[in-house]
């Protein structure tokens, strides 16, 4: 005498399905967990670029003479000494895509307090800690520009770019001052 089940020999197809949708959905799952990871990586390796060539602008301005630093990276091109490097306020990061709508086609900006060519103390950037005094003279809501002399120079280092996941950016804010 047989008990039940004893003559079964293989899978019924309510199994097989059951077993096909389960592993479906790990396999889903799985490919999307890679996927992720994948775009993640990459986002994270133009995220280090995108900081190293921000730094790498702060430094290159570090090695300026302080009374140069406006003048050289400024979006002004007509200002800087006859003698040294020409630093454009924009900057390019080979590595990085940029962005469709980019005015001048570089991912790298400079931005200090005023309008790209003056330095404006009374300028309105609470992530410049602006309006400040740039020159000591006791007046931080002076309205005139100041090129020169100035002794507080905060500074902004953005970069922005298209990424797999949309658009990304990164930013570093200092304040040079004068030695």
């Amino acid at each position: 005498m047989r008990g039940p089940g004893a003559g079964r020999r293989g899978l019924t197809m309510l199994e097989v399905l059951l077993s096909m949708a389960v592993f479906a959905t790990v396999a889903g799952g799985a490919s999307f967990a890679l996927t992720r990871a994948v775009a993640l990586g990459r986002t994270n390796r133009e995220t280090a670029i995108a900081l190293q060539a921000a730094e790498s602008v702060l430094e290159e301005m570090r090695g300026v003479p302080f009374d140069e630093v406006f003048v050289r990276f400024n979006t002004t091109t007509g200002d800087e000494p006859s003698v040294g490097p020409k630093l454009p306020g924009a900057f390019a990061v080979p590595a990085l895509r940029v962005r469709a709508n980019d005015p001048d086609g570089l991912a790298g900006l400079v931005q200090f307090p005023g309008n790209g060519a003056q330095l404006v103390e009374s300028w309105q950037d609470p992530g410049l800690g602006m309006p400040r005094d740039l020159n000591d003279d006791s007046d931080t809501f002076d309205v005139l520009t100041h090129p020169a002399p100035y002794s507080v120079l905060p500074v902004r280092v953005r970069v922005e770019w298209d990424s797999v996941g949309g658009p990304r950016d990164v930013e570093l804010v200092a304040v040079l001052t004068y030695d």
